[in-house]
């Protein structure tokens, strides 16, 4: 596939442990819904990492948010520009819904993580993240015993299975706080 900005092929690149598509070039990243929001959920990189990948676009000539339409890499057709809007943080990032893929340009994919961060639903997972961390082997024990007495086809047994296995980064890991909080008071 074609970078949808440079005449530069894409390669296959790894950002905060997820692997997506970028131009070596201009900086920019291609990638799907999915890899979008596990993206957003890890926390690999810190808000250094992100300041860092910001100050190298802003200094990469190539680097820029184009104004012009930008043409999806796998189907060609024009992509769909859809604004994100944050106090002074306010920048558009380009998405083809029939191939379900994302284009940002070089330091949209920080912006965007640093935006998540400091939302309520980014604060919130990492309280989550810090409250399993700091349970006790009796309290994760407890969990689990409470977990394991919950019907098999209860959403909140399902939900706290998907836990377990996929971690605080999982797709309904916004969610497991409500549910602690249903088992142990603070």
């Amino acid at each position: 596939m074609e970078c949808p900005r440079c005449p530069t092929s894409l390669d296959r690149v790894e950002y905060e442990g997820i692997n997506v598509y970028g131009c070596q070039r201009c900086g920019g990243h291609l990638l799907s819904t999915e890899r979008l929001r596990a993206i957003k959920t890890r926390r690999e990189y810190q808000p250094a990492d992100f300041q860092a990948e910001l100050r190298a676009a802003k200094d990469n000539p190539h680097a820029g948010d184009s104004t012009s339409v930008a043409k999806c890499p796998k189907c060609r057709s024009s992509m769909q520009r859809r604004q994100k809007n944050s106090g002074a943080a306010s920048f558009a990032i380009d998405y083809c819904q029939r191939c379900d893929l994302f284009w940002l340009d070089a330091g949209e994919l920080a912006k965007l993580q640093l935006l998540f961060e400091a939302s309520e639903s980014g604060a919130e997972r990492q309280r989550l993240k810090e409250r399993l961390e700091n349970m006790t082997p009796e309290q994760r024990d407890e969990l689990e015993r409470r977990i394991a007495d919950l019907p098999e086809e209860t959403f909140v047994g399902g939900m706290i299975r998907s836990y377990l296995e996929e971690g605080v980064g999982s797709r309904l890991g916004g969610y497991y706080g409500d549910v602690l909080d249903l088992y142990f008071d603070d």
